[in-house]
């Protein structure tokens, strides 16, 4: 008899997959804009590749350091991760990619593996903070931090900058 596996977790996947390009331009985007998150990144050696992972069925985004900022590569690819960022589940990825939880919040609440050297991989974190300021409203950031991060480029071409760059190698998914 041939067993059929059903996935339950499509719209999580789905989210999953789309979360993930978002914020992986709005990084490569926001590390050539913001100071905070060019400085938090900055430490990091030309090459070196940070993946972020939600487990077990969800892709994985790669970003690789080019030219003193982070590149998003996609979720395609052979890449070997310095810095791996790995949800432990789709339930735990979900909250925090639909903006219920900030990243630092899924950190503290053991929802997240990460792999690779623990005092420089905090800086990831940090400017991944930064990036979710960026991607949503005031009155969100209220819930979503403790203390809001602050996004020192919001004038008009920073942000159409932000913009043009989060959205130029878009594809339908």
């Amino acid at each position: 008899m041939m067993k059929i596996k059903i996935y339950r977790s499509f719209g999580k996947r789905l989210i999953s997959k789309v979360v993930l390009k978002v914020l992986g331009n709005a990084v490569e985007a926001t590390s050539k804009v913001d100071k905070n998150i060019y400085h938090e990144l900055e430490g990091y050696k030309e090459g070196c590749v940070v993946g972020l992972k939600a487990y077990p069925a969800g892709k994985t985004m790669f970003l690789i350091k080019e030219d003193g900022v982070f590149r998003y590569k996609g979720t395609k690819g052979d890449y070997i991760a310095d810095y791996l960022i790995v949800f432990k589940s789709l339930d735990d990825s979900v909250p925090v990619f639909l903006g219920f939880k900030s990243i630092e919040a899924a950190y503290l609440e053991h929802r997240f593996v990460l792999e690779g050297d623990l005092m420089t991989s905090l800086g990831i974190l940090r400017a991944l903070g930064c990036v979710e300021a960026y991607l949503f409203p005031k009155f969100m950031l209220k819930k979503l931090f403790i203390k809001v991060p602050k996004i020192y480029n919001l004038k008009i071409v920073g942000l159409v900058k932000t913009v043009n760059t989060l959205f130029k190698n878009w594809r339908v998914v």
